[in-house]
C-alpha cells in the first residue's frame, strides 16, 4: 500500500492534459470539493488499460527547511473505501489521536509506521462520521519531535465521496 500511496502523490504533479507515454498515468476525471480532491486516471491500453479512482486531501502544515505534510488518499476497492493516511515521503506516520469529532473514534491500534490504512467496518464508518460533516482530527508527533494536532473540516467530504464512488462504479472499480 505505501508504494502505491507513494506513486499516488507523484502523479500529483501531472498536467491534466498529459498524454498517456511510457505507461503514465493520464486524467479522465477530476472534480475539486473544498480542500478535497477527486481524481480518475488511467494508464495503458486494450486489456492492459489500468484505471483508479482517488480522493485526497493535503496538509503542509510546515514550510521549508522543516517541510511537513500530513496526506489522506481514499481509494474504492472492490466497491469499498479504503483510506490511507500518510506523512511526508520516507517518514512514518505514529498516530496519537485519530478522530471525527462527532461520531468516530478509531477503536483499534492507532497507526504505528509507515502509511496508517484504514479497511473494511472502520473505513465505512470513517466516511459515514466524514460525510455528516464535523472535524477530523489526527495527532502525531512531526519530524521535529513537536507535537501535531491536525483538524481537516469534513464538509466537502460528501460532495467528494459521492464523485468517487459514482466514477469508480461507471469504471468498474
Amino acid at each position: 500500500m505505501f508504494a502505491r500511496t507513494a506513486a499516488l502523490t507523484l502523479t500529483l504533479a501531472l498536467p491534466a492534459n498529459a498524454q498517456d507515454t511510457a505507461g503514465a498515468w493520464a486524467p479522465t476525471f477530476t472534480s475539486r470539493h473544498g480542500d478535497w480532491d477527486v481524481t480518475c486516471d488511467a494508464r495503458g491500453d486494450g486489456a492492459a488499460r489500468e484505471e483508479r479512482c482517488y480522493m485526497r486531501y493535503i496538509d503542509i502544515y510546515a514550510p521549508q527547511p522543516n517541510f511537513g505534510v500530513l496526506f489522506m488518499f481514499l481509494e474504492i476497492e472492490d466497491a469499498a473505501p479504503v483510506i490511507s493516511l500518510g506523512r511526508e515521503f520516507e517518514t512514518d506516520l505514529v498516530a496519537t489521536a485519530l478522530r471525527v469529532s462527532p461520531g468516530w473514534t478509531r477503536s483499534e491500534v492507532l497507526c504505528t509506521g509507515g502509511p496508517c490504512e484504514i479497511a473494511g467496518p472502520q473505513a465505512l464508518a470513517m466516511v459515514e462520521a466524514l460525510s455528516a460533516g464535523g472535524m477530523l482530527e489526527i495527532g502525531f508527533t512531526d519530524a521535529t519531535g513537536a507535537d501535531q494536532l491536525r483538524q481537516w473540516p469534513a464538509g466537502a467530504f460528501g460532495a467528494a465521496f459521492v464523485d468517487v464512488v459514482r466514477e469508480a462504479k461507471a469504471r468498474g472499480l
